[in-house]
């Protein structure tokens, strides 16, 4: 089976206002986000033989735009009011915010804005210094990727906390089909993502059931330092850039 194949049976496409399915296909080929049969510990602390990996996307500007586009005419069609603020956080989600402002450029100028995160790469509920979101302005919430809803709710309470008004959240991918936070953030916000990934996580007290225990254990935060690999063998190489022995998950 292909690359290609196997993204394919793992990835749903939500109906899309500017862009053509094969646009999503190529993107993915192209940068080989998810990288398969592999050993990960998720920012959640949740475990997983799948890693989707938005900067292997955020490498190619051209794609990062696209799919701004493409958020931005959900946007309009969805006739959500103009927005003064899109935040994310300063991590990957960083290049959507910017993105989307820049090309939304409303009557009075949106804005981005960016939260701080944290060690493992989660957003605080802190902006970065110099950044704002006044009382009463309509902000829009963005990011790349969510798996539990944490880092959406954290960014949304963000948001809240300032007196902004949070008119709608939209991300790449979700990858939290199912979670009961995720569920509920759909459900109380106008949401959208572009992708759905079918990826399995588990807590990680179930590691030594459902992880594949031969293979060395990468935690989030460290593959997030590599270097960007655009090819199918990228686990064995993130392994091997690693360079330290890795202990086996007890």
């Amino acid at each position: 089976m292909s690359y290609l194949e196997r993204v394919k049976n793992v990835v749903n496409i939500s109906d899309l206002c500017f862009l053509k399915e094969d646009d999503i296909w190529d993107t993915l080929d192209t940068s080989k986000a998810i990288i398969f049969d592999g050993h990960f510990e998720l920012i959640s602390n949740m475990h997983t033989d799948m890693f989707f990996r938005f900067a292997s996307i955020s490498q190619y500007p051209s794609y990062v735009a696209k799919i701004s586009k493409e958020l931005v005419a959900w946007l309009k069609h969805e006739d959500i009011p103009e927005i003064d603020v899109v935040i994310g956080p300063s991590s990957q989600g960083l290049f959507f915010a910017y993105d989307i402002a820049r090309e939304l450029n409303g009557t009075k100028g949106t804005r981005a804005a960016y939260a701080a995160i944290d060690k493992k790469g989660r957003p605080t509920n802190e902006l970065v210094e110099g950044f704002e979101i006044k009382p009463g302005e309509k902000v829009l919430v963005v990011n790349d990727l969510t798996t539990t809803g944490e880092g959406l709710d954290t960014l949304i309470s963000l948001a809240e906390e300032k007196s902004g008004q949070v008119v709608g959240v939209c991300l790449f991918a979700n990858r939290g089909i199912g979670v009961q936070k995720v569920k509920k953030i759909k459900n109380e916000y106008k949401f959208h993502s572009i992708i759905d990934l079918n990826m399995p996580f588990w807590d990680k007290s179930e590691c030594r059931k459902k992880c594949d225990r031969e293979k060395k254990l990468i935690y989030s935060k460290d593959i997030n330092h590599l270097p960007i690999y655009s090819e199918e063998n990228e686990y064995e190489r993130y392994i091997r850039k690693l360079g330290k022995k890795l202990e086996l998950v007890a």
